[in-house]
């Protein structure tokens, strides 16, 4: 339901709520879109600032930190 707050009064034939809400800055108008971003946007700091720990052996440990982190999050979290 909120896909609808990218739309003046939530209705896709009025309009845009504000400039660009339906496209560049779409991260404004929902959480999902939002925390996407900041996936992103955090993923992306941390290409530009790693440093490596364990060399080549880091891309298996960020990987499994990852998956286990998604797991969690997934089904205790956001099932219930």
């Amino acid at each position: 339901m909120s896909w609808r707050n990218k739309w003046q009064w939530g209705e896709k034939e009025n309009g845009e709520k504000f400039f660009l809400s339906s496209t560049m800055l779409s991260f404004l108008t929902d959480g999902w879109h939002l925390f996407k971003a900041l996936m992103l946007l955090f993923i992306s700091l941390a290409i530009v600032t790693y440093k490596p720990i364990f060399g080549y052996f880091d891309i298996i440990l960020f990987s499994i930190i990852w998956g286990v982190v998604f797991e969690i999050c997934y089904t205790k979290i956001l099932l219930k």
